[in-house]
Parts: C-alpha cells; sequence; structure tokens
C-alpha cells in the first residue's frame, strides 16, 4: 500500500512598516493566477516586534475564484486571543480499493459532520498521482471541534478521462486532548463513486447530485483503539 501525506504549511514574511497601533482589521487576498489558485487560509498571525504583541486573524476560508464560493480576497477582523486554543486536529486518511480500474483522477471533496459542527466542503488538494488503486491518501487539518463525529460526505466532480472511483473506506482520527489512536472508522464504500446512474456498480450508497457529481454518504462508526 502506498501512503501519500498532506499538511498543512506556514509562511512567516517580515515587513518594515509604520507604527499604526493595535491591527483591527486585515485584507488578504491573491491576484487569482497560476495554474492552481485556489488557496484555503486558515489563520494569520500579526507580531508587532516592539511591543511584543500578537494579534490573530482567523479565516478558515478558500481564496480563488476556481472554487465554488470563495473570492479571492477577504477582509478579517483581529483579536488577541489565539483561536486555535478551540481547534482540534483532524487526520482524514482515504483508503482507494485494490480493484482494477479503482482510482479517479477527478477532484475530491469531502464535509465531514459532528455534533459540535460541520467542516463544510473541503477539496482535497493533492498531487496528480493521488487517489490511486490500493493508495492511501492522507490529509491534515485543524478546525474548531466538532464534537462527537456522526456523517462524512465525499465526492468528486467527475472531471478527467478517468474519473470513477472505488472508495473502500476512511480513518479519521482527531487529536483533541492528546487522544492519539481516538479514530472513527466510516462505513465501507466499495462502489465506484461516477457518472453512471443505472450502472450496477452504483450502489444505493451513492447520490446523484446534479448531472456531474455523485457523493456517498457513510455514517461513523466510532472505535476506541
Amino acid at each position: 500500500m502506498v501512503l501519500r501525506h498532506c499538511v498543512p504549511t506556514a509562511t512567516t514574511p517580515r515587513l518594515e512598516l509604520p507604527r499604526i497601533g493595535a491591527p483591527q482589521k486585515l485584507t488578504i487576498g491573491h491576484n487569482n493566477k497560476g495554474e492552481s489558485p485556489s488557496w484555503c487560509l486558515e489563520l494569520v498571525e500579526v507580531l508587532d516586534e516592539s511591543s511584543n504583541t500578537t494579534t490573530f486573524f482567523a479565516a478558515s476560508k478558500w481564496l480563488g475564484n476556481d472554487t465554488p464560493g470563495a473570492t479571492s480576497e477577504v477582509t478579517l477582523v483581529g483579536t488577541r486571543e489565539d483561536p486555535r486554543q478551540g481547534f482540534a486536529g483532524y487526520k482524514i486518511d482515504f483508503h482507494t480499493s485494490t480493484l482494477r480500474g479503482a482510482g479517479t483522477d477527478a477532484n475530491v471533496w469531502f464535509e465531514l459532520v459532528g455534533d459540535k459542527g460541520s467542516s463544510k466542503a473541503q477539496q482535497c488538494r493533492a498531487p496528480t498521482d493521488a487517489f490511486e488503486r490500493g493508495c492511501m491518501d492522507s490529509f491534515e487539518h485543524r478546525w474548531p471541534w466538532l464534537g462527537g463525529l456522526r456523517r462524512l460526505v465525499v465526492w468528486h466532480d467527475n472531471s478527467s478521462a478517468n474519473p470513477a472511483w472505488h472508495l473502500s473506506k476512511v480513518v479519521v482520527t482527531c487529536s483533541k486532548d492528546g487522544q492519539v489512536g481516538g479514530a472513527c472508522g466510516f462505513a465501507t464504500c466499495m462502489s465506484f463513486l461516477c457518472a453512471c446512474v443505472g450502472k450496477q456498480e452504483v450502489s444505493q450508497q451513492c447520490l446523484s447530485v446534479g448531472a456531474q457529481v455523485l457523493c456517498c454518504v457513510m455514517q461513523s462508526q466510532l472505535k476506541h483503539l
């Protein structure tokens, strides 16, 4: 089995600016150019080195006009409290089955739902060789704690020449309170996600969403490892 791991990254530029006092708002954006312009911005920290104070600007937004519901610019409100104190880390492992033709080249999305909230729609930003046959692809995210996990919705946009995907299972691990190994395993999908509605390989677990997207809804089976 091949494992791939996609984790968040941080960039720290240093700017020389006139003194402006405690920052209240921050407008950030990009020119929406390049091959993959969409950017999932979680948080901006601004450190005033003269006073050694930090202001936090929480975002948790997609910036980029090629992502549904996103814009290329956003204005954020600052706070002295670190919003990540109420956050939890989530590791999502997608297991593609070993059947012939199981991998997909389409763009994959998911939404994780708990009894305290939702991750909202998240696109899996991955290399072009992700979600291949017999592979496990892992993604790490930080969100406000979602509580007890209840439902996972997985879908793709049916793009590319080989969009059909035979998803075996998904395992989600939450890091809250250092509970390493506290995992939530989701029911096996074991059916092709594609736009071939009516063909034998599409089971009742797959729901048609418009003309081009199919999704699989999986209920959680909580496991304590």
